[in-house]
């Protein structure tokens, strides 16, 4: 008999994992180690070491959200094929929160909540929006829509990727060779990347050097984008303005974690964007259907790409 699991603890997999034993009671669901053997599909966030060597008979792990990288960090057999969940309403959700985080810091917001604190009444110059540069790391299918919209929303805004893009109003930056006339001049970079080897610990001290003095760096992609220590140093230097973080190495962010006491830094809960369980729980059972009847997956992950 072939079997689905669900491994792991998180809130999302827990919500997806009721509301599709809800929907598909026809699905067979693991709940018990000894039915290992009879897994086919593998729904989680993380993959546990060792875990593929005893699915014998596993085709498909499928992530509950966008990023997959816990998972395919691991060797992989040919025969199990890794998909992601891709949501037209989540990349709406992000452009709403990095729309959100550029007016934040263009009408800095982040000062004049500061005032208020400490009533002071100090008007902000507000300057023309076309004069404001946004750089958006990572020109996938959700940076192509937020640096998209931000630009028709009056920013200037370029864009940064391994390749070459091609967008009507968003200027295109290539490669590392490119990295630094990329941030030339930016008031607000806002990370999108995925999380391969090339991209882990990008934003480090380095990086922060090549920005402008003044300037905001905002990541959303993942936690392992960010080597923290440097921030945390380039910003008491006082050479950054700020940050906004979003993701974390180790998720809820800890709270002896020297990110919650800094003042330039801004942390909001993992929730810039995220899928509906209903989409999830869909998608994941409309794959494990796909795959077990030979048709072709969708949103299969590259492996050698990582995303």
């Amino acid at each position: 008999m072939k079997r689905v699991a669900f491994w792991g603890e998180s809130v999302m997999l827990g919500r997806v994992r009721k509301l599709f034993a809800e929907s598909y009671p026809y699905m067979v669901m693991v709940h018990d180690e000894q039915y290992l053997p009879e897994i086919d599909a593998l729904v989680c966030w993380k993959l546990p070491e060792g875990m593929i060597d005893r699915l014998p008979n596993l085709r498909l792990i499928h992530s509950v959200g966008a990023g997959c990288e816990t998972i395919i960090r691991h060797p992989l057999p040919n025969r199990v094929s890794v998909c992601r969940v891709v949501d037209d309403a989540q990349i709406q959700g992000m452009i709403d929160y990095c729309t959100w985080a550029a007016l934040y810091y263009y009408r800095e917001l982040d000062k004049v909540i500061e005032n208020s604190r400490h009533k002071v009444w100090e008007w902000p110059p507000q300057v023309p929006k076309n004069t404001y540069k946004i750089g958006i790391m990572g020109l996938g299918n959700m940076g192509c829509h937020v640096a998209t919209s931000l630009s028709q929303s009056g920013f200037e805004v370029c864009g940064w990727a391994r390749t070459s893009k091609q967008l009507k109003t968003v200027k295109s930056y290539a490669g590392n060779h490119e990295l630094e006339a990329f941030l030339e001049g930016l008031d607000l970079v806002i990370c999108l990347l995925p999380l391969t080897p090339e991209t882990r610990g990008i934003l480090s001290a380095s990086f922060f050097e090549k920005m402008q003095p003044g300037s905001v760096i905002v990541n959303l992609g993942r936690g392992e984008h960010l080597v923290e220590e440097d921030l945390l140093t380039t910003l008491q230097e006082g050479h950054l303005r700020g940050a906004l973080l979003d993701v974390f190495d180790n998720e809820p962010l800890e709270k002896n974690s020297p990110l919650w006491g800094a003042q330039e830094v801004l942390v909001t809960p993992h929730m810039a964007s995220a899928s509906s369980v209903e989409e999830i729980t869909r998608q994941i059972h409309d794959n494990i259907i796909r795959m077990r009847s030979g048709e072709e997956l969708l949103n299969r992950v590259d492996h050698e790409r990582g995303y």
